[in-house]
């Protein structure tokens, strides 16, 4: 799934709003989500993500972004919050200079990487 510079920009404001904020999550725009919410498949990922952050249960995604960089040089060109295996995940898509991608999982709560497709 392919995400947009867009996205990733909203995804990285969420996580970095302090909680008294809440109001500015994206709501009710007339389309529905799957929690039948207004918004698409996207805005619930970012609901989850700025909830589960604000509430501790994740890394902050700068804190992420940095252990990958540093693992896995490269551009990073994307990211998801998503849940796998009921645990909470960044996947973090990285453009290396050879031109390949990688797909390297992160558990949210940890930083531990958990899995990386495209080696």
């Amino acid at each position: 799934m392919r995400v947009t510079r867009r996205k990733l920009i909203g995804l990285l404001a969420a996580l970095a709003i302090v909680p008294g904020q809440s109001a500015l999550a994206d709501r009710g725009r007339g389309r529905r989500g799957r929690d039948g919410e207004g918004g698409d498949r996207h805005d619930d990922d970012y609901n989850d993500a700025y909830e589960a952050r604000r509430s501790g249960d994740i890394l902050p995604l700068s804190e992420v972004l940095g252990e990958v960089r540093a693992a896995f040089p490269g551009e990073v060109v994307g990211v998801e919050f998503e849940h796998e295996e009921h645990t909470a995940v960044y996947e973090i898509k990285v453009l290396q200079a050879n031109g390949r991608y990688l797909d390297v999982y992160v558990d949210a709560k940890t930083g531990i990487v958990v899995k990386v497709e495209g080696q």
